[in-house]
């Protein structure tokens, strides 16, 4: 995070063991030196010459009083005497080779063998504890504590702590010392510190000091902890105690949604010291003009804000530490940009339908309508409607059901349509019935969306809002007529919503009731064999007279089934009669059409049809369209006359109920057999 300030630091330790060179041992080294002298004494007496010629120098006998003149000594000395209890080592015979004892005459391992005093089961074997205390030079767990010398593991009451003291200085608030374990801990103080100022350093500049956690000996020997103290800045000992200068980096809020012309300013501080109060400054781009500002508290390492919105331009912004030289303040520019307009929310509105816009359709019918609606702008679209006027639908069709959303009113719709988020869409839907006696008729819809919404352009002469049906049928006129005593079937077809005329072929077909009312409608008008073997007594073809258009009428009128007619027009043939070799004429079942004599179901069928149910034409005194009847007394031998047979009577008693009919059929000419069905 910081960078290395290790020199200087060396520079500062180097320093420091000059400085204490000079001073006189502590209390620690004067008993290292009374323990030598009684381990010396002590191998004199066993007989060791060798080892006292060689401490000859050190003067045994003397030491060996000072350590009993001093009381302090006591409790070292009476460790000596149950070293014979620790020869249980002759068994191994080690007690030998006297040269494994010689650690102990090494000073070096002294430091960590001083808490001996406090164990004194551990001194029963000073082999044993000389040889840890050997390794622990090699340990080295706190770098920052020394006394003058090597680093050590647990600093002692007189070693050195590496700490960041605090100032009342602002732009240079810590400087890097090394005070002793007391002058960190002790109230009063270390004399010998030059920065202790009579107090401990836990408690310098209202505890500001940035002290490491750390373990230690007190001046009698005795093992304590430090908690450390503003150890979150700890940091700062690798900078020596040096405040780094922070980074800043900053970006733009991308636009809001709502297009505001101000932009939002972000910025990211980094390498902040925590408790330090900063300052950010917004400056149009050159000048001195203050637009923005934002203070912070570090509470960790990084800050991250926002300033108020500024309008579109260039500015500068620093990041200055409260108290530092302006020198270390950081500096960047940045542009802001002018935000587009917000988007307006925008939507489709497609009609459908099923049978499809312009296909004719027949009474009766069942349709479908669609609408649908797709948000095609960026933003969400909310509160829009369609509104559906069916006023050229209802005049022909019936409202079944509505779908979700569709409220009506009189005769619009209104598709209250859920609010889309862009790429969204919605459908609804309704369905109608087209009215059993439409006849041509056009069904027209349109719809129309609310604000915001647009019917797409499309290819469709229509449009994409407005959906038209047609409604396919043949508006008939017919009656059965008696012409020159002959049968025929007068006709007026009004064909509706046909475009094609080869694609929509017109057939009159016979039927009797019976056949009629068990007919498949679904054959094609065309399909005569078809027709025939689904009960169609006859089929005849009415051909589309040249330049029809749709809606204009095709008069005509076809020879009932079985009559004939000459090239003059003479009848030369009725249905259900049959000439006798004799020359006359006998109603015979087994003749063709016999079934259409009284009454047959005349259908004109294009897809889909109309029909008319059509009596055979009634004798009239002025036209009997059935053959001539026998002379008097030439009724063949065997037979029965049977020319008034359609009147139902052969005798005298039945004339008056022959006349009855002849008025009838005098009124049924007058006002005609005629019926037209509109479908």
């Amino acid at each position: 995070m910081f960078p290395n300030r290790a020199p200087a630091r060396e520079h500062a330790r180097a320093a420091r063991r000059s400085m204490h060179a000079a001073e006189p041992p502590g209390t620690g080294r004067g008993l290292r030196i009374g323990i030598s002298a009684i381990a010396v004494t002590g191998l004199v007496l066993l007989g060791v010459p060798a080892m006292a010629t060689a401490d000859d120098a050190v003067a045994p006998a003397p030491v060996a009083e000072a350590s009993v003149a001093a009381p302090e000594s006591e409790p070292a000395a009476e460790p000596a005497e149950p070293a014979p209890a620790a020869e249980p080592a002759p068994e191994a015979e080690p007690a030998e080779p006297a040269p494994a004892v010689e650690p102990v005459t090494e000073p070096e391992p002294a430091p960590v063998a001083e808490p001996a005093p406090a164990a004194p089961e551990s001194e029963a074997v000073p082999a044993e504890t000389g040889e840890p205390a050997a390794e622990a030079p090699a340990e080295a767990r706190l770098v920052a504590a020394d006394a003058g010398g090597p680093p050590v593991t647990i600093p002692e009451w007189n070693d050195h702590v590496d700490i960041c003291h605090a100032t009342s200085s602002e732009s240079n608030p810590y400087v890097f010392i090394s005070p002793s374990v007391r002058s960190i801990i002790d109230p009063t103080g270390d004399p010998s510190d030059p920065f202790s100022d009579g107090h401990a350093h836990a408690e310098h500049q209202d505890h500001r000091d940035i002290i490491p956690e750390f373990d230690y000996f007190d001046k009698d020997g005795d093992p304590g902890h430090f908690d450390g103290l503003n150890v979150d800045l700890i940091d700062l000992l690798d900078n020596d105690c040096a405040i780094p200068q922070p980074a800043m980096q900053l970006s733009v809020v991308p636009c809001p949604p709502d297009g505001t012309a101000t932009r939002i300013l972000h910025v990211i501080a980094s390498d902040v010291v925590i408790s330090f109060d900063y300052e950010l400054t917004v400056y149009v781009a050159g000048t001195d003009e203050v637009v923005a500002e934002l203070s912070f508290e570090a509470a960790t390492g990084a800050f991250e804000g926002d300033f108020e919105p500024l309008p579109p331009g260039t500015y500068d912004v620093v990041l200055h530490r409260v108290g530092a030289d302006p020198s270390t303040d950081r500096t960047a520019t940045v542009e802001l940009g002018i935000c587009p307009p917000p988007p307006e929310p925008g939507w489709e509105l497609v009609k459908s339908s099923d049978p499809a816009d312009g296909d004719v359709v027949e009474a009766g019918d069942v349709i479908t309508y669609f609408l649908d609606a797709a948000n095609t702008s960026e933003v969400a679209v909310e509160g829009a409607e369609a509104f559906d006027d069916i006023t050229d639908v209802l005049d022909n069709a019936t409202l079944l059901e509505l779908g979700p959303g569709l409220v009506q009113d009189g005769n619009t719709l209104t598709w209250s349509v859920p609010t889309l988020e862009p790429g969204e869409s919605a459908q609804t839907w309704y369905t109608v019935l087209v009215g059993e006696d439409v006849v041509g008729e056009l069904l027209h819809n349109v719809v129309e969306p609310s604000e915001g919404g647009e019917c797409p352009t499309v290819e469709d002469d229509n449009g994409s809002c407005v959906v038209d049906h047609p409604v396919k049928s043949i508006g008939l006129d017919g009656m059965a007529q008696c012409v020159n005593d002959t049968p025929w079937f007068m006709y007026a077809i009004t064909p509706y919503g046909v475009e094609d005329t080869g694609d929509n072929p017109i057939s009159l077909i016979w039927w009797t009731p019976a056949a009629f009312a068990d007919r498949d409608p679904s054959i094609a008008a065309d399909d005569v064999a078809a027709l025939l073997a689904d009960g169609a007594s006859q089929v005849d073809a009415i051909p589309y007279p040249a330049g029809w258009v749709s809606g204009d009428t095709i008069s005509g009128q076809q020879l009932w089934p079985g009559a004939e007619v000459d090239a003059e027009g003479n009848p030369t043939d009725w249905p259900g009669w049959t000439l006798q070799p004799d020359g006359t004429w006998v109603l015979d079942p087994s003749a063709p059409f016999y079934e259409l004599r009284s009454e047959a179901v005349v259908e004109i069928r294009i897809n889909p049809s109309n029909d008319a149910i059509a009596v055979y034409p009634p004798p009239t005194p002025n036209c009997n369209a059935a053959p001539p009847q026998n002379p008097p007394g030439s009724t063949p031998a065997g037979k029965t006359p049977t020319a008034l047979a359609e009147s139902g009577s052969d005798a005298l008693a039945m004339l008056p109920a022959g006349a009855l009919l002849l008025l009838a059929g005098g009124a049924a000419l007058g006002f005609g057999a005629r019926r037209r069905l509109l479908a």
